[in-house]
């Protein structure tokens, strides 16, 4: 009886054990679905992301440029009309503005060009399919998380662009209505 007793005192403890083997698998396995869900979230997060900024640059590009075009275009024809200093003004806050948008437009252009050398890379070299996805995942990733992080900059660039533009535009605006209804020159 007592060797019966003590088998089963031996089972016990190895269903015990395998209990807890089992548990420590399976929460070692939901930790890892777990994991596999999240990037797979953080994935969509980052190429929704991204295609939403490309898509709100390329229509800011195109207001800024016809907004530069546009107030290029009215200062050259009536500059003769406006005061020397005004002129130099409307001129230098207008082209600060230009010049931080094309600086942002050509870092942009830089960063796209390193990241299609990559890619030329990557397709031109002899990897095994294994490594080539992985490499191809990886240099995918970097770029869209680059692109997040462009989208953040982004705004600040816009504040220095739209403030400076918008000032040089105002001012000369100010102008046209000072000399219509003959208000002094400022500056």
């Amino acid at each position: 009886m007592r060797q019966i007793g003590e088998r089963f005192e031996k089972n016990e403890k190895r269903i015990s054990g395998l209990e807890q083997a089992v548990q420590q698998m399976a929460q070692e396995q939901q930790a890892r679905l777990a994991k596999q869900m999240q990037e797979a979230h953080t994935k969509v997060l980052i190429d929704v992301t991204s295609a939403g900024y490309e898509r709100g640059t390329a229509y800011t590009n195109v207001l800024m440029l016809a907004g530069y075009a546009g107030i290029f275009g009215i200062w050259s024809f009536t500059k003769d009309h406006l005061t020397e200093t005004a002129s130099l003004t409307v001129a230098l806050l207008v082209g600060l503005s230009l010049m931080f948008f094309v600086g942002w437009e050509l870092a942009k252009m830089i960063h796209g060009s390193f990241h299609v050398s990559k890619m030329t890379k990557l397709i031109s070299g002899n990897k095994s399919p294994g490594d080539f996805f992985t490499e191809l995942e990886k240099t995918q990733t970097e770029a869209k998380v680059a692109q997040l992080w462009f989208g953040r900059a982004w705004f600040v660039i816009l504040a220095v662009t739209i403030i400076p533009g918008f000032g040089g535009a105002l001012l000369l605006y100010y102008h046209y209505l000072a000399i219509l209804l003959d208000w002094p020159a400022w500056p």
